[in-house]
């Protein structure tokens, strides 16, 4: 299956007059494609946007968190039994049985990620032609009320507008805004750090989306000497290079060039949000992890060593580039998911979309908590310390091994503006997989299985973004035979995701077992949520690929 990333007009229509119940086929938009296309298009166009735009990888689960809320939200609004997945008890309001199909529910969707554009769309509208559809004056008024009225007039409005898809979704972009003005992220901005006051203060002006509540710095530089130039890593570095004690070990920013003479030193990413942002299906945080114990040294050997190992070898480049963007992992495991079960409604692939989304920002918040808690140094940082002293490893962009100064050292991938331990990376996949695996098992009876990145060349291969004029080629993956990749088993796929890690040096070895028994169980309470909010229903009128479009006037 090829990635659609042609742009459709998806809610160039008007509101029907009121009337007793709307006919869904007389109000779904002609150029709109079948439900599972448009919600496929809607995440697709997001993914492509924010790899164009480099966007750090939490900022990236907190706003696709924002677009399975929205379908998950309309979808317990247009149901007769579904939970509101905030609350996980009944939502504030039912849409009519009328209203109880996927048509209506992904119109809503729609509108609700187009509508919450001032916050993580708006780079999207001028293209998409969204600007007309925020949120009415009526409508935030009525939601406004809510607290005061219980809620009547909002069903008052809701009533008069015939329960439309397109105001139903304008509700649930403005129940995501506030879920999302208090979920400890400051994805809005809001808050900053006073030095002052020694905490989060509002913030009056310019403000920075994402800044950092808790006002973390890193710690001052070591002053520590780690011998001369040498043609050996063993001959320039004494045991306290191995030791690596006190400040020696903790995280330091880096130096990053665009390659156009403007230099940037990375400030840490979202350092609050492994103590300040809201759990979705953990509720509470684990047990710290234990310290890992590295003998730098020894480790760094190995990080020459991995790499070296990686310069020419075409499937570990891929894998590296592959798995350094989880846009691109979410997107083979669900284009795989639509190809191996066929038969699936949109309405599961929504809660897919729900309980995974569940599992990777639980994921995201317990790898940022023990990052924070360990605030330990990079490889790169470690390995460049050694100045003049001659290292023998790979280098980004060449299939050589050569003979560098250790302050000349860079990794194969792009080092991220977070502490080394644990893996981010090996977290989330692993958290991936195990939902995945729960997830189909119990709708499908069948786990996932022969996932695979590449061109089709008739076996089921996904190209991502290929041929997309929204997506630059070097930013495209699996479009090349050169570049295929292929995972029996989402279990597969996790164990090389987070040794991908390791062979582009990006971690030390402990970092990536570590980050796998931390998340090891995520999985599974995404799915157990998942299934508490599904809540038994059936879903009234649901919709696979293949079936016909609704019909105006056929009811």
């Amino acid at each position: 299956m090829r990635v659609v990333t042609k742009l459709l007009p998806l809610l160039a229509c008007a509101l029907s007059p009121p009337a007793t119940a709307y006919d869904i086929g007389c109000i779904y938009p002609a150029q709109m494609p079948t439900p599972l296309q448009a919600y496929y298009n809607i995440s697709a166009l997001l993914s492509a946007n924010a790899i164009v735009l480099g966007i750090e990888t939490p900022i990236v689960v907190h706003g696709a968190t924002a677009v399975s809320l929205c379908g998950t939200l309309c979808q317990s609004y247009h149901d007769a039994a579904a939970l509101d997945p905030l609350t996980e008890s009944a939502p504030s309001f039912r849409v009519p049985p009328f209203g109880h199909n996927a048509f209506s529910r992904v119109m809503c969707t729609a509108q609700c990620v187009a509508a919450r554009s001032v916050q993580t769309l708006g780079i999207l509208f001028d293209v998409w032609s969204l600007a007309v559809t925020g949120i009415e004056p009526d409508v935030a008024r009525a939601f406004s009320l809510a607290t005061e009225d219980g809620g009547a007039a909002l069903n008052a409005l809701l009533e008069e507008r015939d329960f439309n898809p397109l105001v139903v979704g304008q509700v649930a972009a403005l129940r995501v805004a506030v879920e999302f003005g208090g979920d400890g992220w400051n994805g809005d901005g809001a808050l900053v750090y006073s030095e002052e006051q020694d905490e989060a203060v509002p913030c009056t002006a310019n403000c920075r989306p994402y800044a950092d509540t808790i006002g973390y710095k890193p710690a001052p530089q070591p002053q520590v000497e780690y011998g001369n130039a040498s043609s050996s890593v063993a001959e320039s570095c004494a045991s306290q290079c191995s030791e690596c004690p006190g400040l020696c070990r903790r995280w330091q920013p880096l130096v990053e060039s665009d390659q156009r003479g403007n230099a940037v030193r990375q400030v840490q990413v979202t350092p609050h949000i492994g103590i300040k942002a809201k759990l979705y299906g953990q509720k509470e945080p684990p047990p710290p992890l234990a310290d890992p114990g590295y003998d730098y040294l020894e480790e760094a050997r190995l990080v020459l060593e991995r790499m070296s190992a990686s310069a020419s070898n075409v499937t570990r480049l891929t894998a590296i580039r592959f798995f350094d963007q989880k846009l691109y992992i979410r997107g083979l495991v669900e284009l795989a998911a639509l190809e191996q079960f066929p038969d699936q409604s949109y309405e599961e692939q929504v809660m897919f979309i729900f309980g995974i989304g569940v599992a990777e920002q639980d994921a995201t918040i317990l790898a940022w908590r023990e990052k924070l808690a360990a605030d330990r140094i990079r490889p790169t940082t470690y390995i460049k310390r050694w100045g003049e002293t001659i290292v023998r490893t790979a280098q980004p962009g060449s299939a050589d091994v050569v003979e560098i100064r250790a302050a000349d050292f860079e990794a194969l991938a792009r080092v991220m503006p977070h502490s080394e331990f644990p893996s981010g990376s090996a977290c989330i996949c692993t958290a991936y997989a195990d939902f995945t695996d729960l997830f189909t098992l119990d709708r499908f009876g069948s786990r996932l299985r022969d996932l695979t990145l590449g061109p089709d060349e008739g076996a089921g291969g996904v190209g991502l973004f290929c041929n997309s004029t929204f997506v630059p080629p070097e930013q495209q993956i699996g479009c090349i035979p050169e570049e295929r990749l292929r995972f029996a088993t989402m279990s597969d796929l996790a164990r090389e995701c987070g040794q991908s890690r390791l062979w582009a040096g990006l971690h030390f070895t402990a970092s990536v077992s570590a980050a796998e028994t931390q998340c090891s169980g995520l999985g599974r309470l995404a799915s157990d949520l998942t299934k508490k909010v599904r809540n038994g229903t059936t879903w009234g009128a649901t919709w696979a690929e293949g079936q016909p479009r609704p019909i105006c006037g056929a009811l």
